[in-house]
């Protein structure tokens, strides 16, 4: 019932979700976890970006019409994503496949081959393990959610690939990637998305502030394995003050003409 009021909430207002909702009109800017997160890493590659709109490879991505072999994660995570989105409500998963190949363009016969037999591979490793019991045994749930909420002036903004409620009444946060990696390098990918954690933490505080504990995981598809950060109150507060101090750095350091 909560979702379903909050879904109420968010389809009629033209700001979003959360604390962004009660704002018809933003005043401040708008930050994803991506974009804190180069600014983080590389200050000047965020001025590129998000200041001057420049990513590289733009141009002969649109001459090409065609992804580089290094874009794969994206698009395969595009993929994925949109097959677990379909299979909660359609079970032909050959038909669900095809779909989400044509869905993104994809119909070269190779190519289509090729990725084809990626999503039967992550398929099977998905269906046998635990962690899709756990979703399927969720109370409540809603996929692709987009939620903002305000930050000081400003405002974040995320996409969680899952949200769900389990069976004592909590709400929860998952992700899923698709990263080729191997269990030994596990821990250090899974910490190269803290800043996305974390931002997708206060989010999901703002649409459930009366939880007293605000979970996050992120579900690795190559290898069938989690890692969750649950945060109390007291680290909401804390992320909350860093990232809005944080947001003040980079609008004095990048201020708008």
């Amino acid at each position: 019932q909560r979702l379903k009021r909050w879904e109420e909430l968010f389809e009629n207002s033209p700001s979003g979700a959360g604390e962004a909702a009660s704002a018809t009109v933003l005043h401040g800017r708008v930050y994803s976890a991506t974009a804190l997160k180069t600014f983080l890493e590389k200050p000047d590659e965020y001025y590129r970006r998000y200041m001057l709109g420049f990513f590289e490879g733009d141009y002969t991505a649109f001459e090409m019409r065609e992804l580089e072999p290094e874009d794969d994660n994206l698009l395969k995570g595009t993929l994925i994503h949109r097959f677990l989105e379909l299979r909660e409500s359609e079970g032909d998963d050959q038909a669900l496949i095809d779909r989400v190949l044509f869905e993104q363009e994809i119909f070269d016969d190779e190519r289509k081959a090729e990725l084809g037999r990626w999503l039967e591979e992550i398929k099977g490793t998905f269906h046998k393990s635990d962690f899709a019991r756990r979703l399927r045994a969720a109370r409540e749930y809603k996929n692709e959610v987009s939620v903002s909420m305000a930050l000081g002036r400003d405002y974040i903004t995320g996409a969680f690939d899952r949200l769900q409620c389990d069976e004592r009444g909590i709400w929860e946060v998952i992700d899923y990637k698709s990263n080729n990696i191997t269990e030994a390098r596990l821990k250090k990918t899974a910490e190269s998305y803290d800043v996305q954690m974390e931002i997708y933490a206060l989010l999901l505080g703002s649409l459930f502030p009366e939880q007293e504990r605000f979970r996050v995981t992120l579900y690795f598809l190559k290898i069938d394995k989690t890692h969750t950060l649950e945060f109390d109150r007291e680290g909401l507060d804390k992320i909350r003050d860093y990232y809005e101090t944080l947001i003040e750095e980079i609008k004095n350091r990048f201020p708008l003409e």
